[in-house]
């Protein structure tokens, strides 16, 4: 394994008939991606998506058609059966416990094969990154949770509003669900429908990817030991991460996970 991951286990559920899906190399993809939260040349882990993997997720029928037993313990789910595409990871544990599953949908693994799919995701390969960072490091969302008033959108802190964000200086806007202006009562809050949109043109933002992993510039999880405003973890956004983790960032949930033990 060269400490990181190259390859996943999947198992999937279609049609009733269960399918178990292996890595396999000899179809290549157009999206290859690797993520290093150290840096390229530093010690530590990295996940890496190789070409055969991505392929490998559609390479299911051959096995429905042999009815092959369901997985025990699959890692990567398929399924046809949600009504949308946007990936999920169940975590029923705590703050660095691992979840049980990925699921993706057809849609999803049709966005990272095709360019010209239905359904657009701006850089899949980093929403594979934010979900594995929830299966295997028990961390959470950096981002606010739709019409859940623990986990607001805007939060104010000394007199400024702000947005529920991981770093701070994330540069966008505030509008509603119809995208209007955002209305904002006396004392600071914020109506519970408005949320924020980010620049996508913001290329300052290095993270975090358990926050937007579809803007562009975002490679990294929020830090606690740097001086970089651009990674440093913001403690005061009412988010899960936060909530769940007793305030701690991403990356440290991630670092003190056994797969960076003595590195």
């Amino acid at each position: 394994m060269r400490d990181g991951y190259e390859s996943v286990v999947g198992g999937g559920h279609y049609d009733g008939a269960h399918v178990r899906v292996a890595p396999t190399d000899r179809v290549k993809t157009n999206r290859p991606y690797t993520y290093q939260p150290r840096g390229c040349g530093q010690p530590g882990e990295y996940i890496q998506l190789t070409d055969g993997f991505m392929e490998s997720l559609l390479n299911y029928e051959a096995e429905i058609q042999q009815k092959t037993p369901s997985v025990k313990k699959a890692i990567v789910t398929l399924t046809d059966r949600v009504k949308t595409n946007k990936p999920y990871t169940y975590q029923p544990r705590g703050c660095g416990q691992p979840g049980e599953y990925i699921q993706l949908t057809d849609g999803f693994i049709e966005s990272l094969l095709d360019d010209k799919a239905s359904e657009k995701f701006d850089y899949p390969e980093k929403h594979l990154v934010h979900e594995w960072a929830h299966y295997r490091y028990g961390v959470f969302d950096e981002y606010s949770a739709d019409g859940d008033p623990k986990y607001p959108a805007f939060y104010m802190e000394n007199g400024t509003i702000y947005p529920t964000t991981c770093v701070k200086g994330i540069k966008g806007r505030q509008e509603d669900m119809e995208g209007k202006p955002c209305k904002i009562y006396a004392g600071g809050q914020v109506a519970p429908d408005c949320r924020f949109v980010p620049d996508p043109m913001d290329t300052n933002a290095l993270a975090s990817i358990m926050f937007m992993p579809h803007m562009k510039s975002i490679e990294k999880f929020c830090q606690n030991d740097t001086d970089d405003p651009r990674l440093r973890h913001n403690i005061y956004a009412p988010n899960k991460q936060n909530i769940q983790c007793n305030y701690r960032s991403t990356w440290e949930v991630i670092e003190s996970n056994r797969d960076f033990k003595n590195q």
